[in-house]
């Protein structure tokens, strides 16, 4: 089976949904009015 080309953007992506949930850290993303990641940088 092919990976899919946008496997490593997903497991990024989750991880920094992760840090998200997690109170306390001041890094964490917002999300806009559509429910997408938007990182703060």
């Amino acid at each position: 089976m092919r990976r899919m080309p946008l496997s490593k953007a997903r497991m990024r992506e989750c991880k920094r949904h992760d840090k998200a949930i997690k109170p306390g850290l001041p890094d964490a993303p917002t999300l806009d009015a559509g429910g997408e990641v938007i990182p703060d940088y």
